[in-house]
């Protein structure tokens, strides 16, 4: 009952966004505006702004953080609440990222309208190529693709299961294209849109966050490699440590950025 009031009070939520987002496209044409003209309603801006804030810290922290934490800190000693914590976290980062992905993109109808901006066969080759159109495309699937995940998760098999492996792979795979495409169509809105206060500031924290999730992502799987060459009562020592210190350095450090790149558009 809870889940499917939710999941009507989101339906509710879009329809409304996207009349917001029809008034907001109507005021500004009567006015001769731009997208933050709108006289009813939420402006066009304003829902512009929070689709950008609600998208980078969905994937520039929380969904990182998830993949990481699932991927070197996985301990099956570890439990709380009934279950391993490397799964409660990872579950919890993940139905974060979901939540906010979802407001995002509503957010993102209720500022076009409902109208699709990427390419379409009606478009000319240019309009089709614009980093608009192209965002939008890159977007929409990272969306399609967080949306699967907990679609998928409801027909998740028993650990024990032989076909589990193949829903690992699947959710492993559609995660990681996922996070790919999100943050294409993030880099692509920190370089080309004119929505930060300062665009170069945006366009340099993008690439330390790339640079800096590398360098501390292939130093934990170095240390995850000479963990595994180690005996087992070697597993818990400082190996282990050093990947946690890490990953709580990896998530400060995502989200000094996320929350930096939030502040340029909010007070663009």
């Amino acid at each position: 009952m809870a889940f499917r009031l939710t999941i009507y009070t989101l339906i509710f939520i879009a329809a409304n966004s996207a009349v917001y987002g029809q008034n907001n496209s109507s005021n500004s044409t009567a006015a001769g505006g731009g997208p933050s003209s709108a006289q009813n309603g939420i402006s066009t801006m304003f829902l512009l702004k929070c689709h950008g804030v609600l998208m980078t810290l969905a994937w520039l922290l929380l969904a990182p953080c998830a993949i990481l934490y699932v991927r070197f800190l996985r301990d099956p000693l570890k439990r709380i609440l009934g279950d391993q914590l490397w799964f409660q976290v990872h579950r919890l980062l993940n139905t974060l990222t979901f939540i906010c992905v979802l407001i995002a993109f509503i957010c993102a109808i209720g500022a076009t309208g409902g109208v699709w901006k990427g390419p379409t066969i009606y478009n000319s080759w240019e309009e089709n190529l614009a980093w608009s159109s192209i965002h939008s495309l890159f977007g929409f699937i990272a969306f399609l693709l967080t949306i699967f995940q907990p679609i998928s998760a409801l027909f998740r098999c028993h650990p024990d299961s032989s076909a589990r492996v193949v829903f690992n792979v699947l959710h492993a795979f559609t995660g990681y294209i996922g996070w790919l495409c999100a943050l294409i169509a993030i880099c692509i809105a920190c370089v080309h849109f004119g929505l930060f206060a300062n665009t170069s500031a945006a366009t340099v924290l993008i690439i330390v966050f790339l640079v800096l999730l590398g360098i501390v992502a292939l130093i934990m799987q170095i240390v995850a490699i000479q963990k595994g060459h180690q005996q087992q009562q070697e597993q818990h020592g400082t190996g282990c440590i050093g990947q946690s210190q890490l990953f709580v350095i990896l998530a400060l450090i995502c989200c000094a950025i996320a929350v930096s790149i939030s502040l340029l558009i909010i007070f663009a």
